[in-house]
């Protein structure tokens, strides 16, 4: 199977018992493709637990590893591989990290997370810092802090639509249709008659930006 790109360019994917196992690129259809994955693996319940990398340094290997719960518990990140926690109502509850080559641990690179009933993120914690996060009963975010910091969501009761925020101040415009027409923090938006918005520009220049 291949996919042609309208450059031209052809990826061939090559699968066995309908699985992807590998993909390559040609520059064109018929050139000679380059490989960039091979030796796809999958776990018996689905997701893809590995494959090789085809870089110009030699094959790099990627694994995933799985809990019997399905919900992945190890990946590569780099130099480090990080391990997935979760909480008992299978939300992400931390990331804690090994180094690679000799599994020493990473503490400078750990996160745990933390939520609310509704499973809604109110907490990170890093090594060097700590955000809470509120929300009002309709699910608004009313506040942020970082490392103690905070800044507060304003929104309108009737709309829920965000209205400014303070540390540092921002403050948002909109019209009758709530589509946001102007942002202090130098933006203004025009709409179309479908609602599509037609040109964004800065307070500073009158050119639209795309």
């Amino acid at each position: 199977m291949s996919i042609t790109y309208p450059s031209g360019r052809q990826l061939i994917l090559t699968r066995d018992v309908g699985e992807l196992i590998g993909m390559s690129l040609a520059q064109s259809a018929g050139g000679t493709p380059i490989p960039l994955i091979s030796n796809v693996k999958w776990e018996p319940f689905g997701p893809v637990s590995g494959w090789d990398w085809h870089m110009a340094s030699g094959l790099v290997p990627h694994t995933r590893q799985f809990d019997l719960s399905g919900r992945i518990v190890r990946y590569p990140l780099g130099n480090v591989l990080r391990d997935v926690s979760y909480d008992a109502a299978d939300r992400i509850s931390g990331f804690t990290h090994l180094l690679a080559s000799d599994g020493t641990p990473q503490p400078a690179l750990d996160q745990s997370f933390g939520y609310d009933e509704n499973s809604r993120l109110t907490g990170i914690t890093t090594n060097s810092a700590s955000w809470a996060i509120a929300y009002d009963p309709n699910g608004n975010r009313t506040s942020v802090s970082l490392n103690g910091s905070s800044s507060l969501y304003n929104t309108e009761a009737t709309s829920n639509r965000l209205t400014s925020i303070t540390n540092p101040a921002r403050s948002f415009g909109y019209d009758n249709a709530g589509n946001t027409t102007s942002d202090s923090a130098g933006y203004t938006a025009t709409y179309g008659l479908n609602a599509t918005r037609a040109a964004r520009r800065s307070s500073s220049t009158s050119t639209p930006i795309t």
